[in-house]
């Protein structure tokens, strides 16, 4: 339970976000003028996770672990641990999944009038096996191939499957069992690929 409240929050701060940004999602991760990763979403959405404390001490024009950052690395955000994790404080298992058809493409912003598929089908954020886990700051997250390869990976996160919240903010559960085709129907968010809640 407390693991699926923690995709609620995070899934709430997201749409706070957007709502505070003309609609737009955050990037999957910034970069500076030569492309190079700077900060994740999750550093991005840390004042709508009423993190303000760590999110004013944060130098964006530096990268996550910067030396300037340093503190900041080590500080455990209680939202993005799920309590199954025996790793260190600052890793995550709440990731994105960074395709050119997903929630986050890459380093562009997905605006609300892009989801066409209806936001309930849509994911956007996701679990993964506690050995791919990140520190919550690195601009690192998964793919779809890799996703696609993890849910049918015996070391799920939790028994039987994986925790997930979708676009429209709600939460939930898949077996490991969906088949592919449904998940990457799951993933796309604008390709006319609306299913009806059978198949998952």
């Amino acid at each position: 339970m407390e693991c699926k409240n923690n995709l609620k929050n995070i899934a709430l701060a997201l749409h706070n976000y957007a709502s505070s940004n003309g609609g737009n999602f955050p990037p999957a991760y910034t970069v500076d003028n030569n492309g190079k990763r700077l900060h994740s979403w999750r550093t991005l959405i840390l004042a709508h996770l009423d993190r303000r404390d760590l999110y004013d001490r944060i130098d964006f024009s530096k990268p996550w672990d910067d030396l300037s950052n340093a503190e900041i690395l080590k500080s455990r955000v209680r939202t993005y641990t799920c309590p199954m994790d025996d790793g260190a404080d600052n890793l995550t298992t709440y990731q994105a999944i960074v395709s050119p058809g997903s929630f986050f493409p890459d380093a562009k912003s997905r605006n609300i009038s892009a989801f066409t598929d209806g936001m309930g089908q849509t994911l956007m954020v996701v679990e993964v096996c506690h050995n791919d886990a990140v520190p919550w700051m690195c601009p690192q997250d998964t793919d779809e191939q890799s996703f696609l390869t993890q849910a049918s990976n015996e070391l799920s996160p939790h028994d039987g499957g994986y925790n997930v919240s979708y676009a429209d903010g709600s939460i939930g559960f898949l077996n490991k069992s969906v088949a592919p085709q449904i998940l990457r129907a799951l993933i796309s968010v604008a390709e006319n690929d609306v299913l009806t809640g059978n198949e998952f």
